[in-house]
């Protein structure tokens, strides 16, 4: 654990020494996130969409709403609007819902696709000894290395870099857990249950059974398990993006990861997923010899004894020298099967392997209850928050000209109350004066240069071209409240209006 630690540590090191070259990618994301919720009331499954794709959705749909105008009426002469791409991706305004099959399908299809970095790799050290050997012929070979090196050396960063993010852009999946409620504690029964398992002193693989004709010659067992050692720790999947790590059991060469809502299994390179709600855990006792792998350990329970050879009678063979006493085991056994999965385990301390079923049955409960459909209700969520935004900084852009003078006056508070309450403001007019109040405290604490500088980048969350004449309209209105226009309140008003034409 502790040098799973170190490496990641050691890893976000490098990271940081070598986080300029992100300077030199213009690949735009295009790997796949989802958000899987785990809580009481069973999972859900959101596609977030890839940067990209989110880009090109939102940016598709704005498109269609402003080329579209002409058919509500306006002047505008459809398809010739002035569409900008978006800048900001707000992912759960285009979220859609999903299920486990597709994501896991989607993960393997990731996983399948060739990476380009290797070859990227060997064509540049191929250019690079090319650019050596002429170099090493030239009649002034320092001045053709430091002429040529301005051209070599960033191009051959920039075409590494950018290969680089390629793959992890169409290889990588990120995946985001929100676990609450009885979600959070189904997922830490499930944990503890594992941890338990990888205490034991011992934990075997059940690989097969071994007969034989003749007991004598084997203890006086008709048949024994063939037992193999299991790798169980922590850690996460390949080319999955997660935020923690989950246990990992490695057994007959296939790979599984205990994620919070399903068991993810590798094979090679074939993958696939199994959800808890279709996996049977039974327990049961087995004695077994301690020979081979089988040993006894501090948790185990010795039952008894045998020799290597044996009397009908199970009374040791004197005939034998080397004929050694063998202790007997009893194993809890862990069966763990459902939908191609089929793993058996034996563990030394039985208490840890009659347990987990118990760890098991909250996960699978959750599991077996219907997939939650949560994109509209994300969606909405979303709406409501871009709409907070936009009263927001429209707020904002009124106190900057409120208080361009250090203070707004009983007259300018009360039209502001009055604008917002027009523009359907979703607060009260307490609300609109403790905002504006503690506008007023920033504005003095930071100055209102650096807060109109702030104001002014956030004036792109207002994207209709209706919204940003109200403000202008509201602007003027506001200025002329008091019946006399300042110079300040004239240039504050200037600024924005350029700000927004600049969006």
């Amino acid at each position: 654990m502790q040098f799973r630690e170190e490496r990641h540590n050691l890893k976000e090191t490098w990271v940081a020494i070598f986080s300029f070259l992100d300077h030199l990618n213009l690949i735009e994301d295009d790997s796949s996130r989802y958000e899987i919720g785990v809580s009481d009331r069973g999972f859900s499954y959101l596609d977030l969409m890839s940067e990209k794709k989110a880009r090109q959705l939102t940016f598709e749909e704005k498109k269609e709403r402003q080329t579209g105008a002409a058919l509500d009426g306006s002047t505008r002469a459809r398809g010739q609007s002035n569409v900008r791409k978006v800048e900001t991706v707000d992912h759960d305004e285009v979220c859609l819902d999903t299920d486990l099959l597709a994501i896991v399908r989607d993960v393997a299809r990731r996983r399948q696709r060739a990476s380009l970095f290797p070859w990227t790799v060997g064509i540049c050290g191929g250019v690079i000894l090319a650019w050596l050997l002429l170099l090493a012929n030239a009649d002034y070979p320092f001045l053709a290395f430091v002429l040529s090196a301005i051209i070599v050396v960033p191009a051959v960063a920039f075409a590494l870099v950018n290969t680089w993010h390629l793959d992890r852009s169409r290889k990588d999946v990120h995946l985001s857990y929100k676990i609450e409620g009885k979600g959070a504690i189904a997922f830490s029964r499930l944990n503890s249950a594992l941890e338990r398992i990888s205490k034991s002193g011992q934990t075997l693989l059940f690989a097969g059974r071994r007969h034989f004709e003749d007991s004598r010659y084997t203890g006086g067992a008709a048949n024994l398990p063939e037992l193999k050692d299991i790798m169980c720790g922590r850690g996460r999947p390949p080319l999955l993006e997660l935020d923690f790590d989950v246990w990992h059991v490695r057994a007959f060469n296939k790979d599984l990861f205990f994620m919070p809502d399903h068991v993810l299994i590798y094979d090679g390179a074939r993958m696939g997923g199994v959800s808890y709600g279709n996996i049977a855990i039974a327990t049961r006792t087995e004695v077994t010899q301690g020979r081979n792998r089988a040993r006894p350990t501090a948790d185990a329970v010795v039952v008894g004894r045998t020799y290597r050879f044996v009397n009908n009678d199970g009374s040791p063979d004197r005939r034998f020298n080397n004929n050694c006493e063998i202790p007997l085991i009893e194993y809890g056994v862990l069966e763990i099967s459902g939908s191609g999965l089929d793993i058996c385990l034996f563990v030394t301390n039985q208490q840890a392997a009659f347990g987990s079923p118990e760890g098991f049955n909250a996960i699978q409960d959750l599991a077996r209850k219907p997939i939650r459909q949560v994109s509209d209700e994300r969606r909405s969520q979303a709406s409501l928050r871009r709409r907070e935004e936009v009263f927001c900084v429209l707020l904002d852009a009124l106190n900057c000209v409120a208080f361009s003078d250090g203070r707004a006056s009983a007259v300018e508070q009360a039209k502001l109350r009055e604008l917002m309450k027009r523009l359907g403001s979703p607060w009260e007019d307490a609300e609109v004066d403790r905002r504006s109040r503690e506008f007023g405290d920033r504005a003095r604490s930071q100055g209102l240069k650096t807060v109109l500088g702030e104001v002014c980048s956030r004036l792109s969350l207002i994207r209709e071209g209706r919204q940003r004449e109200i403000l202008v309209k509201c602007l003027d209105q506001l200025i002329a409240a008091d019946g006399s226009i300042h110079r300040n309140e004239a240039a504050i008003k200037q600024r924005i209006v350029k700000a927004l034409q600049q969006q």
